[in-house]
């Protein structure tokens, strides 16, 4: 065997540019994410060139990583053409002035330009790749900095992709391009920033060879800065043994016995990675930089009809994809990537294509830690007009892509465009010099063009190794001609190979389906149809595979995606084998049997045991576990973690390793002490699952989803040497339910209550400058006395199942942020703040609480929106007195919603030294209330709104901030101002847009559903509301405590349960009402006497006198008025609603159509009329703001479909006629202006009508 010279190495990969090595925290390495909610602004198309300090930046956020357009609900952003400005705050710490601070873009969709401090550091004009800057002459140390970055999603005639513009009617710009998926625009990748040393390891190439059993590493690294170090490289198995090194810069690693990288069901253990770390040392072998890379050992071979992978022939099953989804768009989305590789292996494909640009990073890593093979894409798609700006434009964006991923093992094919022209005469000398551009920096991977035109009438098949052929016969061509379909395949592919004597690989076939549409015989756009598709596309494949030359098919596409607007996409590009959800067309199950079958033949994989019989097998679960848990979580503050002068912030978000208990043995992860060990090298089943995100829906296993009992998550993390001699915290904003926590084998900290943070001081047991490692186990079990309340039975077939009465899915996991956070050893524990107002006047009432010495002085500031101290005070507990100050209003009762000072709390020491600093947001309100009302700022409120989840596709309860604006988005849209957590507190990044965005919130105790009352369970209601109100009490958004949703309060020991609950809730905070969200009736509940506001949830029309909408409004009527009467207090409708299938229209109305949920609408809001003009009739709050997931049963179709939007957040037909109602409300009320769209309809006669 020949082995690999550097000079090899060197001519292989041509000139080599700056490296862009993955941003990984080390010993010498630190990394800071600045991920989040940034600023947003539009800029007008006529004035796109605006500086950013000339942008009005107001009251609009955008989540990042994510695309801009479909978080809204405003066609301008979605369909925007032109600059983009994002913009947010940021603190880098003090310890890193001495290194290289670097800002790093995973991508920006398109164009981009970023500014720190007022000062240009980058720009970057590819979507899809990634770039950098060194900033460390810019930034401000131990200080707060801005970052600005200006985005531009233009497409002309020599950018990559390519687009024109187009002067519309209006006055507007369009943007028209030929490809067919939507032009997302945003900062759609993770945002970091990262040190290096001085002198640091820029980049690192590797090849790899085999040789029999024996591997080859053939390495280069790139050193920046001195060249008085000293360099050790070192290759570690998984188990963490060393297995070879060296101590050059430029070398090769003989490995024996190597465990060779193989795709996914080609060997029992795919994807195996080696892990090459390099080390630079100084004259006294000290660690100077260390990085590590992932690497496989691999090599790929190809000739006139095969490609293989260590010598073995492959053939290539799998799909053309898109990074899409819904609201983020392309932007990074972990837990649908987990989503989606578990739908990749369920299929039994091992491979992609990265269609029609790179994907994310990430998505990357997975390819290479699963074993899922990769043609990797540039985004040039339709090329045509070939100039020669075009020409460097699409070299450049091949040498980022491949300057990126060329040490991926995953990558066997550089794809240099998909469905360019090139049946034009210009495309030949084109695509010669693109390919060879291509060789030139890689010579050990083929290349292809992924072609849509006919062999022998195009120019770019001569120069490439592999042909890529997109075919549509049944669809663009001969659509509804399935007979046609196996021979008109075959005579092109064939073709294809005659013509150029190479491999050939079919990249797209398949038909537009329209899921749930079933017509027979086989009709174009039912599931018939692409069933009838694909398997004469599997006779042709089959053919030709006996022939010899067809190494691969690709369906197109893996799941639906988007598309401009066009009279042929039904929502979009409706080809996939899943639905944009992820969940399986017939399809799906079609090519599941084909793929596993050709796997089984091919690779001699053993066949999942569903398939044999094509349904699920029993999963048996012998015991349930119910952990018991000591209690070291840090009681007093709870402070949201912020970065400041003195306070560094670390995210640990990200993927993590996860394990499930085994079902007969659920015990032993702790008997087994797995919190001691890394999981890597013991023998466990091992995935990968986001953080945060409920793991239940990330798979596609029943038993994943209904898992009872122990998970175990567990990663590692660097702490930074400049962290040591502070106190380091470790937060969990939520675990569902009970979790524990141990770090570096050492127990930390348990807490037993869902959906509310803990946290625990570490700073004893981490290693700074080191590598640590976390362990986390999660019980979702639910019992008699935790909150909520469920129960364990065996069921017939000996699995155990958990039970509960209430009407969600029981996600579980790691489901809010988890950080790690320093304080110095004296710092700011707690902050509580009360308002007041007089006239136009405020008051702010703070208590602060300091841990640590007391031999501090403090600075208490108000702070207004511009940063302008307003006043301030030097005590820890005091009355700060703002003279015509600006009240916090609810959305639409004020032309300024959401005003929030800041309070910023200094501690300082003997010398006026900064020790700490906490900025608190503080909004100016006072709560109010009496028999009939509640009033904010003395002005009485009524309430309209919604009972809600935190649900998604995918995450379950998981954070997922660009859901989080979209819902904002819809309830501004839809005139709301107001919610209930129904019922669990939400995420605090939800919260805090509730204050800025001036939404009014009834904020819910986890408790749901109460019964079974016993000291017990009294005392974790109580600590659960401890929790609650310790963390929301500065919240102005916050104006009714909820204690619990719908307890069994007709039994008689509810009354002293009930007694003692509101008793503890006014005790912590008699500032806000309380009330109890009953469904009672109010003559035989035990909890109304003790209440402030009675709540109550009505479903007639739907659980009462289903059908019978004429009793609506009697009903309602009576039990509101009676509610009142007997208890002599405002009262609330808390929950009334139908259930709704989308897409359901029926004439009358009828029970589960859109009709009958707008009947049942208009029937309540007649009522809500009548009871507001009796006076004591305070709010109104639809059941369900979006459809969500339930447990399974009968009388669920798919979940609970009473939202008013679908759980994808898409209007049914009753968000329109709510949306009239609540505007009409806003009108009437408020004096609000109602939006110019909603003058298109009629008004009415009525006070509050539209």
């Amino acid at each position: 065997m020949l082995l690999l010279t550097f000079s090899l190495i060197i001519s292989t990969l041509g000139k080599v540019h700056c490296g862009i090595l993955y941003p990984r925290a080390s010993e010498s390495r630190e990394l800071v994410s600045l991920d989040g909610l940034w600023n947003f602004a539009l800029a007008n198309f006529s004035n796109s060139v605006q500086n950013w300090q000339e942008v009005n930046f107001k009251g609009q956020k955008m989540p990042v990583p994510s695309s801009y357009n479909d978080v809204g609900t405003d066609k301008t952003v979605r369909d925007h053409v032109g600059l983009a400005w994002y913009q947010r705050k940021f603190f880098v710490p003090k310890s890193w002035k001495d290194q290289k601070v670097w800002i790093r873009f995973s991508s920006v969709c398109r164009g981009a330009e970023v500014s720190i401090n007022d000062r240009m550091v980058a720009n970057h004009d590819f979507g899809h790749l990634p770039f950098q800057a060194e900033i460390s002459s810019v930034v401000k140390f131990g200080a707060q900095n801005t970052v600005e970055v200006g985005v531009d999603n233009i497409l002309v005639a020599t950018t990559i992709p390519q687009g024109t513009l187009e002067a519309q009617p209006s006055g507007g710009i369009k943007q028209n391009y030929t490809f067919d998926f939507f032009n997302y625009a945003g900062i759609d990748r993770p945002v970091v920033l990262y040190t290096t040393p001085t002198t640091y390891i820029d980049d690192i190439t590797v090849i790899s060879d085999i040789d029999g059993t024996n591997g080859f590493i053939n390495y280069s690294v790139v050193v920046e800065g001195s060249d008085k170090v000293t360099t050790k490289v070192s290759l570690f198995d998984q188990t963490g043994e060393e297995v070879a090194s060296d101590t050059v810069l430029t070398g090769t690693l003989f490995v024996q016995n190597a465990t060779f990288w193989w795709p996914y069901l080609m060997d029992s253990n795919p994807g195996y990675l080696y892990s090459l770390q390099v080390q630079l040392l100084d004259s006294s072998d000290n660690l100077v930089d260390t990085y590590t890379l992932p690497v496989g050992i691999r090599v790929i071979s190809w000739d006139s009809k095969s490609v293989t992978i260590n010598k073995k022939p492959i053939y290539l099953r799998g799909f053309g994809r898109q990074e899409d989804s819904d609201f983020r768009g392309n932007g990074l989305d972990l837990p649908l990537i987990i989503r989606d590789y578990d739908l990749i292996k369920w299929v039994g494909a091992n491979a992609f294509l990265t269609s029609h640009y790179p994907y994310a990073e990430e998505i990357m890593d997975l390819a290479d830690e699963l074993g899922i093979m990769v043609i990797n894409e540039s985004p040039a798609v339709n090329t045509e007009k070939f100039s020669d700006q075009l020409l460097e434009n699409h070299k450049k964006s091949l040498t980022e892509l491949i300057q990126r991923d060329k040490n991926r093992p995953s990558v066997i094919i550089w794809s240099a465009a998909n469905e360019p022209r090139t049946q034009y005469n210009a495309s030949e000398a084109y695509f010669k010099e693109v390919v060879a551009h291509i060789k030139s920096l890689d010579t050990t991977r083929p290349v292809t063009v992924v072609n849509n035109q006919l062999p022998g009438s195009e120019y770019s098949g001569q120069f490439i190794d592999i042909v890529a052929c997109n075919i549509y016969y049944g669809w663009f061509s001969t659509a509804g001609d399935i007979d046609i379909i196996t021979a008109k395949v075959k005579e092109v592919v064939t073709k294809w190979n005659k013509v150029h004597n190479i491999p050939v690989i079919v990249t797209e076939y398949g038909a537009d389906t329209q899921e749930g549409l079933h017509l027979l015989p086989a009709y174009s756009w039912s599931e018939e149809y692409q069933n009838a598709v694909l398997s004469q596309h599997f006779q042709a494949f089959d053919q030709m595979r006996e022939e010899g030359f067809l190494i691969g098919e690709m369906v197109w596409n893996f799941a639906d995606i988007k598309t401009t607007q066009g009279i042929t996409r039904v929502g979009g590009n409706k080809k996939g084998i899943f639905t944009r959800n992820r969940q399986p067309k017939a399809s799906a199950h079609l090519l599941r049997k084909r793929y596993w079958a050709l796997a089984q033949s091919l690779d001699n994989a053993d066949v999942p045991d569903d398939l044999n019989d094509y349904k699920m097998k029993l999963l048996t679960i012998s015991l349930t576990i119910l952990s018991f848990f000591l209690d070291n979580v840090h009681s007093s503050g709870i402070l949201y973690p912020r970065a400041s002068e003195t306070r560094d912030l670390i995210s640990l978000d990200g993927l993590w390793n996860f394990a499930l208990t085994n079902t007969t043995d659920p015990m032993r992860g702790h008997l087994d002490n797995w919190f001691r060990v890394n999981f890597n090298t013991i023998d466990l089943d091992v995935q990968k699952m986001p953080v945060p995100s409920s793991y239940n829906d990330v798979g596609t296993d029943a038993s994943l989803r209904d898992h009872v009992g122990p998970v175990w998550y567990q990663r590692s993390f660097f702490v930074p040497k400049g962290w040591s001699g502070q106190k380091v915290w470790i937060r969990f904003s939520s675990v569902c339910r009970a979790a524990e926590v141990w770090i570096n084998d050492e127990w930390v900290v348990s807490h037993d209550i869902g959906h509310l943070p803990f946290q625990a001081e570490i700073s004893k047991i981490v290693n700074f400058g080191a590598e640590n490692t976390i362990t986390v186990t999660v019980d979702n079990t639910l019992t008699a006395t935790t909150i909520p309340q469920g129960s364990i039975s065996e069921l017939i077939s000996g699995r155990v199942k958990q039970s509960y009465t209430f009407d969600f899915f029981n996600y579980a996991g790691i489901d809010r942020p988890v950080v790690l956070y320093t304080t110095p050893a004296t710092y700011i524990d707690d902050i509580t703040v009360t308002t007041d107002i007089d006239g136009a006047n405020g008051f702010v009432n703070y208590s602060v609480v300091v841990e640590g010495s007391d031999k501090v002085t403090t600075k208490v500031s108000l702070l207004d929106k511009t940063g302008k101290e307003v006043v301030s005070d030097t005590v820890l507990n005091g009355i700060l007195f703002v003279q015509n100050a600006t009240f916090w209003w609810p959305y639409l009762m004020d032309s300024n919603p959401g005003y929030l000072y800041s309070l910023q709390v200094q501690l300082l020491d003997a010398s006026s030294n900064l020790v700490d600093k906490y900025t608190l947001p503080v909004g100016i309100r006072v709560i109010s209330w009496n028999s009939t009302s509640v009033t904010i700022n003395k002005k009485p409120i009524y309430l309209r709104g919604f009972g809600r989840h935190e649900d998604s596709d995918f995450r379950g309860k998981g954070l997922d901030l660009p859901l989080i604006i979209r819902d904002y988005n819809l309830i501004r849209w839809i005139g709301a101002n107001a919610y209930r957590t129904s019922h669990y507190p939400y995420a605090e990044e939800i919260m805090d847009l509730a204050e800025e965005f001036g939404i009014m919130i009834i904020d819910e105790s986890p408790a749901v559903n109460t019964e079974g009352y016993s000291n017990d369970l009294l005392e974790n209601h109580k600590k659960s509301l401890t929790e609650l109100i310790q963390r929301d009490k500065n919240r102005p958004s916050v104006i009714i405590w909820s204690a619990s949703n719908e307890p069994r309060t007709q039994y008689n020991s509810s009354e002293a349960y009930y007694k003692d609950v509101i008793s503890h809730i006014k005790n912590l905070d008699p500032t806000r009402p309380v009330t109890v969200v009953n469904a009672q009736q109010p003559d035989v509940d035990h909890s109304g006497q003790f209440l402030d506001i009675a709540s109550f949830n009505l479903y007639s029309g739907w659980y009462i006198s289903p059908g019978d909408v004429d009793i609506i409004i009697p009903h309602v009527l009576e039990v509101a008025r009676r509610w009142n009467k007997l208890h002599n207090v405002p009262v609330i409708i808390t929950e009334y609603g139908a259930d709704t299938q989308e897409g359901l229209h029926i004439l009358p109305s009828f029970i589960w159509s859109e009709e009958y949920q707008e009947e049942i609408l208009s029937k309540h809001f007649q009522a809500f009329d009548q009871l507001r003009d009796e006076g004591f009739f305070v709010g109104e709050m639809i059941w369900n703001f979006a459809d969500f997931k339930t447990d399974q049963t009968y009388t669920r179709v798919g979940g609970n479909k009473k939202g008013i939007f679908t759980r994808n957040r898409e209007p049914k037909a009753s968000a329109h006629l709510l949306r009239k109602r609540y505007w009409a409300l806003a009108q009437n009320l408020d004096n609000a202006k109602v939006p110019d769209d909603l003058n298109y309809y009629i008004f009415g006669t009525g006070k509050d009508e539209l």
